[in-house]
């Protein structure tokens, strides 16, 4: 198991992509790589981030994937967890991942949680 603290490794996107997919989930709210690449000409950036995702419409979402297309470098790391086999999942940074997935970023720093083999694949 990878349990170091504060760890960030850095990661293939398009790998990722293949075990998670290119839609996104929140409570309520589910966004595609191609409703993102669409949406995000048609909202305002959103650069103050939110506590409940719930609470939020489908255009602050896009304005949130919109934000981090415009400002890469503000990109932290996603957090990510493979809590069973290779059942990964990102905990922490929807709107980061489509945000590198629009910008044809081949790699994604992460803060990794699981079997250090699924972690070896990522790489």
């Amino acid at each position: 198991m990878n349990d170091e603290p504060n760890s960030v490794d850095s990661i293939n996107i398009n790998t990722l992509k293949g075990i998670i997919g290119e839609e996104v989930y929140w409570i309520g709210q589910t966004i595609t790589l191609d409703e993102a690449k669409k949406g995000i000409d048609e909202v305002e950036e959103v650069n103050v981030m939110f506590e409940d995702f719930s609470e939020q419409s489908r255009e602050w979402h896009l304005g949130r994937i919109k934000y981090f297309v415009n400002n890469p470098n503000l990109i932290d790391p996603i957090t990510i967890d493979d809590n069973c086999c290779g059942n990964v999942q990102i905990l922490d940074g929807n709107h980061r991942y489509l945000a590198k997935l629009i910008l044809n970023h081949d790699m994604i720093d992460c803060s990794y949680s699981g079997l250090v083999s699924t972690l070896d694949y990522l790489r």
